[in-house]
């Protein structure tokens, strides 16, 4: 087998592994706050990050403020961040770089939420509206597409549905 075709498998599993993990993430919390007698389901947030928004300022700023501005430990539990990067042909082997850089941005910023790097392009689709949060709320047709930067209109509205989501 040639080693390019050794490259996209290990590529194709570790993109199998991540769509995996962000499965059992959105599945393991909603058993996890019904078996605690909770008030049943609690919104989740994935946040596709794309890897050249963090160079834009206000991008950055927009999304470092609102999710500072949200509770920690309900981030920890309910939210995942997954960098999306670029892959051209001058890209060459940037994951480890990538992977350096994205843990510094979360320690100099103070974010609650773990960001997995997408190696596997399972995302990259993602990638395209830029920096963006999804919701998902209880039902299939409740979830929501927010593109950062956001407004304040857009930042009322979605702390409004992940806080007020599951108090009846």
């Amino acid at each position: 087998m040639r080693r390019g075709k050794v490259s996209r498998l290990k590529k194709l599993g570790a993109g199998v592994w991540l769509f995996f993990f962000v499965f059992l993430f959105i599945s393991g919390k909603t058993s996890q706050s019904l078996e605690q007698g909770g008030d049943g389901y609690q919104p989740k947030i994935l946040i596709f990050i794309n890897w050249k928004d963090l160079m834009c300022a206000n991008c950055l700023n927009s999304f470092v403020t609102f999710f500072n501005s949200l509770p920690s430990p309900w981030l920890r539990d309910n939210a995942l961040g997954i960098l999306v990067g670029e892959r051209g042909p001058r890209a060459g082997n940037h994951w480890p770089i990538m992977a350096k850089k994205i843990r510094g941005f979360i320690q100099a910023n103070q974010l609650s939420f773990p960001i997995w790097i997408d190696q596997g392009r399972l995302f990259k689709n993602m990638s395209s509206r830029g920096t963006c949060l999804i919701i998902m709320g209880e039902k299939v047709d409740s979830l929501s597409v927010y593109s950062f930067p956001l407004f304040p209109r857009q930042e009322d509205e979605i702390r409004q549905k992940i806080m007020g989501l599951g108090k009846k």
